[in-house]
């Protein structure tokens, strides 16, 4: 009897409906258990058959005993009613299910909608929304499944803790051992996700998509025919890519653009923008690539470093064991270069240019027939060749202009330009120094290959084995480098940036004490940090704006955006922090996975192995979340917080005292809770 009692949680929360059910239902000194069952059995069907919440016809074609749902049908006696409601944890509503639903040690299920075929749920917790499945879904050891819309064949979730939506799925989606996924959209035919961990948007990927150990993939958008993704740390952004894309062992993609054909990447560290690439782009073992703009035919890249910006390459472009490429502009049928260190600039060669071994060209201009330089150091530019130019084992040409026939230098060197150094500059195996101004004391470059630009450096600045410094302005005290690979600008940094072992650092602005990176991969962008920063193999940051008293990182894979951190930012064995926005006091993340938004934390928030968090808004004193696996949305929580051991949280709304979760399942939706609600191994409010 007592199971019996748990069908009024499938009843409409009205007073009239469960007075009837508790009169009905309830012994009393008057009316024993045995007297009063019996008569008024007949009397509890009938209210259950016509209240306006009834599950009736849901699974005329399955047993109830199977789906876990209670028909109108099928309760034919008290013993058996008991039985299922044994077997059943919770099911909310499930609508249209044509063949077969198969539920097994299920605790809730909000709503499924227009199943075709079949759908089976094993060792499921929570299952919101499931909408147009056509063939079939099957789902193993999930944790929550938020949406799923209008998947067209299969779906099949294994050991997966978080699905936010999948919408329009064409042919089949598999996703095992991942960890959350934000959105899918317009999925054509088929998309392969294999212990990947978080993955914010994909839309319009029209054939295969295939993600093997991939951390975060922020997004990609209108994938033609394929895109394979292989141990890739952070993808932000993919746009129109024609045919294919693979990445293998990738760290960083920023932004790839209308890649027409195909684009492969293995073991590249930083791409940070790839726009209009016609057929092909290959890059094997490279760290970073600034911008890639119209490349027609195919580029492959290998063992790269740093390629700042590629424009208009009509047929193809080569690059091995190159180390920074600053710009290409309109190359009309091929450019090859290999193991050559520095190219500055190359704008309108017509035929051919092939560079073997070369260090730093800084600009080609108009070459005509052919331009072949080998073991060459360093060439500022050359205007207006007719025939031909020929340079072995020079270090420097300043400038070349209007040579009619030939031109051959050999075991030249070159300094470009220096200008305003107050005391000393050293330079010892140097290759190439395009420009150095206002260095107030002094200068060390050691075994370095380029320096394209330094401005305004007060004190000091030392590099060690450095490939490519792009540009640095007003450095106030000192700048240290230590293998490091590209660096493409640095601004504003007041006290001291300290880089050992890092790959790539885009751009850092603002910084007013200190900055330290330690085996950090790639640094996009960072913005008005106050006091310090501190990077410790962290592999990817792509924006961190205002933060006010300093940021740790440590074993973080992928932060995307942190913005307006009052006082401090915490993150252990972070993988992917989408967004943070007016943090007031501190948050503290450790052995965190996902979080896609937060918003408005006034004191501090603080998550411990927490597998996915959504969004959370405008939590006034603090928010405490211990091995929990998914909140989709908490707003205007006032003064607390505390989910232990919590599954799904899909909604909570002006919570206005405390809130407190144990061992708890799904909540979908909590509004307008006063003063406090507690729930212990609840199952559905």
């Amino acid at each position: 009897m007592n199971k019996f009692r748990g069908a009024l949680n499938v009843l409409p929360d009205t007073r009239e409906c469960r007075v009837q059910l508790y009169s009905l239902l309830t012994p009393s000194r008057s009316r024993p258990m045995k007297v009063c069952w019996k008569p008024h059995w007949s009397r509890v069907l009938h209210l259950i058959r016509t209240s306006e919440m009834s599950i009736s016809r849901v699974f005329r074609d399955s047993r109830p005993a199977t789906a876990g749902v209670v028909s109108s049908y099928a309760i034919n006696c008290p013993s058996r009613a008991a039985r299922i409601f044994s077997r059943l944890s919770f099911c909310s509503c499930v609508t249209q299910v044509k063949d077969s639903l198969t539920l097994k040690d299920f605790t809730c299920l909000v709503s499924v909608t227009q199943v075709k075929d079949s759908l089976t749920l094993k060792d499921f917790t929570c299952l919101v929304s499931v909408t147009q499945v056509k063939d079939s879904l099957t789902l193993k050891d999930c944790t929550c499944l938020v949406s799923v819309t209008q998947v067209k064949d299969s779906l099949t979730l294994k050991d997966f803790t978080c699905l936010v939506s999948v919408t329009q799925v064409k042919d089949s989606l598999t996703l095992k051992d991942f960890t959350c996924l934000v959105s899918v959209t317009q999925v054509k035919d088929s998309l392969t996700l294999k212990d990947c961990t978080c993955l914010v948007s994909v839309t319009q990927v029209k054939d295969s998509l295939t993600l093997k150990d991939f951390t975060c993939l922020v997004s990609v958008t209108q994938v033609k025919d394929s895109l394979t993704l292989k141990d890739f740390t952070c993808l932000v952004s993919v746009t129109q890519v024609k045919d294919s894309l693979t990445l293998k062992d990738c760290t960083c993609l920023v932004s790839v653009t209308q890649v027409k054909d195909s684009l492969t990447l293995k073991d590249c560290t930083c791409l940070v923008s790839v726009t209009q690439v016609k057929d092909s782009l290959t890059l094997k073992d490279c760290t970073c690539l600034v911008s890639v703009t119209q490349v027609k035919d195919s580029l492959t890249l290998k063992d790269f470093t740093c390629l700042v910006s590629v424009t208009q390459v009509k047929d193809s472009l080569t690059l091995k064991d190159f180390t920074c490429l600053v710009s290409v502009t309109q190359v009309k049928d091929s450019l090859t270069l290999k193991d050559f260190t520095c190219l500055v600039s190359v704008t309108q060669v017509k035929d051919s240019l092939t560079l073997k071994d070369f260090t730093c060209l800084v600009s080609v201009t108009q070459v005509k027939d052919s331009l072949t330089l080998k073991d060459c150091t360093c060439l500022v530019s050359v205007t207006q060749v007719k025939d031909s130019l020929t340079l072995k084992d020079c270090t420097c040409l300043v400038s070349v202009t209007q040579v009619k026939d030939s031109l051959t230098l050999k075991d030249f060197t070159c300094l470009v330009s220096v200008t305003q150094v107050k005391d000393s500059l050293t330079l010892k195996d140097f290759t190439c120094l395009v420009s150095v101004t206002q260095v107030k004391d002094s200068l060390t470059l050691k075994d370095c290959t380029c320096l394209v630009s330094v401005t305004q450096v007060k004190d000091s600045l030392t590099l060690k084995d450095f490939t490519c410094l792009v540009s640095v302005t007003q450095v106030k005290d000192s700048l240290t480098l230590k293998d490091f690979t590209c660096l493409v600008s640095v601004t504003q940094v007041k006290d001291s940036l300290t880089l050992k072992d890092c790959t790539c650092l885009v751009s850092v602005t603002q910084v007013k004490d200190s900055l330290t990176l330690k085996d950090c991969t790639c640094l996009v962008s960072v913005t008005q940090v106050k006091d310090s920063l501190t990077l410790k193999d962290c592999t990817c940051l792509v924006s961190v704006t205002q933060v006010k008293d300093s940021l740790t990182l440590k074993d973080c894979t992928c932060l995307v955006s942190v913005t307006q951190v009052k006082d401090s930012l915490t993150l252990k064995d972070f993988t992917c922090l989408v967004s943070v926005t007016q943090v007031k006091d501190s948050l503290t993340l450790k052995d965190f996975i996902c979080l896609v938004s937060v918003t408005q934390v006034k004191d501090s928030l603080t998550l411990k192995d927490f597998t996915c968090l959504v969004s959370v808004t405008q939590v006034k004193d603090s928010l405490t979340l211990k091995d929990c696996t998914c909140l989709v949305s908490v707003t205007q929580v006032k003064d607390s917080l505390t989910l232990k051991d919590f599954t799904c949280l899909v909604s909570v709304t002006q919570v206005k005292d405390s809130l407190t979760l144990k061992d708890f399942t799904c909540l979908v939706s909590v509004t307008q809770v006063k003063d406090s609600l507690t729930l212990k191994d609840f199952f559905l409010p």
